[in-house]
């Protein structure tokens, strides 16, 4: 993970302010972003400090990889699948 995005978060018919919306990932090179897999209480959790995720890896799964007109290549409909600390366990 090298960012992240805090938020609105829209849940059960009531908006959510300042929590976790996606975080950026390194993709073979390009900046990625993932906002998809993430609970409740992991986007409320990280939102406290967003920075201790820089770092952690992040397994993600996608539908395909896509490249646009310029070449670079992305994530179609990535997901966030484990997150594991910067030990290499699961976080």
């Amino acid at each position: 993970i090298v960012g992240y995005t805090l938020g609105d978060f829209r849940y059960k018919n009531t908006v959510l302010h300042n929590v976790l919306a996606s975080v950026d990932v390194d993709y073979k090179g390009y900046k990625c972003s993932v906002g998809s897999g993430w609970s409740l209480d992991e986007r409320k959790k990280y939102a406290e400090d967003p920075e201790s995720l820089v770092g952690k890896t992040l397994k993600v799964k996608y539908f395909e990889e896509t490249t646009n007109d310029k070449g670079e290549k992305s994530m179609r409909f990535p997901t966030k699948v484990f997150l594991y600390g910067k030990d290499g366990r699961f976080d």
